[in-house]
């Protein structure tokens, strides 16, 4: 039962590295469209996370895993996420609807024991995903040269956190991360009445590591709360 599990969390994994997520026209710069961090309790809260503690026994909280005083069930969680898009510019009175429906999570967590509770995260972190085409012409129309600009990829974020339980009161926890992916971006030039194409291509992949330590207080108040 465990190696099938394990199998699909891979297979869920590659497909959510296959992914096109970026709806964004920025996506063009930097690492791209960043998406990280958007699960359900983070989106219904405006983006509160790293002080969020859960009455419910079975969120685990990745921002701050301190915060996981409370975790006592194995959870695994997969989480979609819908975009809907629609920009409009000056220039040429451009305008542009997009969509898209993405996996934006998949976790793991779990109680190792009463005080040290575990949890696995797979997420995107960034995409991109552009077409380009700008065109100049002369007074009569006719075509004098053609810029494209293409860009793809998508970069993913893998969490690994811990959690340890002090006293009722003090929790501490600590999250490693591993970002990986590949990010592509062409420009190219063509001119009417050349068999030459100029342009340029660059290829970024990405391999970084971090970490990141965590500590929550709570505590009751008698008047107000029961335990």
């Amino acid at each position: 039962m465990k190696k099938i599990f394990v199998v699909s969390f891979i297979s869920v994994g590659y497909f959510l590295n296959a992914q096109s997520l970026s709806n964004s026209p920025y996506a063009a710069y930097g690492i791209g469209d960043v998406k990280y961090d958007n699960t359900i309790e983070t989106a219904s809260m405006g983006g509160i996370s790293t002080a969020f503690i859960s009455d419910f026994t079975s969120s685990f909280n990745f921002a701050n895993p301190a915060n996981n005083a409370n975790f006592e069930l194995t959870s695994i969680r997969l989480e979609a996420t819908n975009e809907n898009n629609y920009f409009k510019s000056n220039y040429n009175d451009m305008k542009s609807t997009k969509h898209s429906t993405y996996l934006s999570n998949i976790s793991l967590a779990f109680p190792l024991s009463p005080k040290v509770k575990m949890g696995i995260s797979y997420q995107p972190y960034s995409s991109k995903s552009y077409d380009i085409q700008t065109d100049q012409k002369d007074a009569d129309g006719a075509l004098l040269y053609r810029n494209n600009f293409k860009g793809n990829g998508t970069v993913n974020i893998a969490q690994l956190a811990v959690a340890y339980k002090i006293s009722q009161e003090f929790s501490v926890g600590a999250r490693a991360n591993l970002y990986f992916g590949d990010l592509n971006d062409l420009n190219e030039f063509r001119a009417v009445g050349t068999e030459y194409v100029n342009g340029y291509e660059t290829k970024n992949r990405i391999r970084n590591f971090n970490f990141t330590l965590g500590t929550s207080y709570q505590t009751i108040n008698t008047r107000t709360d029961k335990n």
